[in-house]
């Protein structure tokens, strides 16, 4: 098992040996600000920029942690807010990313092509992104609801609201998909059970 962590102010990547403690790859990035996701399977990492510096905003990298941790491919987003959140499906095949102003994108994590887009609400932004269950379905949350989509539909398959009175502030998934805990900014939490795509008329 591997742990990958980000310095501050010092932008390396690290990853560590979870049963040995001990750091063993190092990741130089040009761009001082941003996150970094891990795949399932500890294949692949991405470093995506957070809004400042302006240079890096919206930009992604992705690396192949088999190949002496080679860059493969960058890309980014047209926004001046950055990439607030993303994440890897489940078979490692597809990275979501999502940008303020720019909407969400769906890429090809062997080769970088655009697959596909998602605009944003009307009048809210996505809190997070996430694949549930397989690569052609997405969990997207926005401040008071959340919903599951599949890739190339317009409309949500199914959407419910949260009950507590705060804005949903940030989310987990268990590693099925199929359980999603929101952190509202009243402090409360909310446990969704997240339908099966057949269940949720897929």
């Amino acid at each position: 098992p591997t742990l990958i962590t980000r310095g501050e102010p010092s932008p390396d990547v690290t990853f560590w040996n979870c049963e040995s403690g001990v750091w063993e790859n190092l990741i130089r990035m040009p761009h001082r600000s941003g996150s970094v996701v891990m795949s399932p399977d500890g294949m692949h990492v991405s470093v995506v920029s957070e809004p400042a510096p302006k240079a890096y905003r919206g930009h992604i990298t992705m690396y192949r942690v088999n190949h002496g941790l080679q860059s493969i491919w960058n890309s980014w987003h047209e926004s001046d807010q950055g990439v607030t959140t993303a994440a890897f499906s489940s078979n490692g095949k597809k990275f979501v990313s999502y940008a303020p102003g720019d909407g969400i994108r769906i890429w090809s994590v062997d080769t970088g092509k655009h697959i596909a887009s998602i605009d944003e609400p009307a009048k809210n932004s996505y809190v997070g992104v996430a694949f549930v269950w397989d690569a052609l379905h997405l969990l997207t949350i926005e401040p008071r609801t959340i919903a599951v989509r599949r890739l190339g539909k317009e409309n949500a398959l199914a959407s419910e609201s949260s009950r507590q009175p705060g804005n949903i502030r940030g989310f987990g998934t268990s590693t099925d998909g199929t359980v999603v805990v929101t952190f509202n900014a009243n402090a409360a939490l909310d446990v969704w059970k997240v339908d099966t795509p057949v269940a949720a008329g897929n």
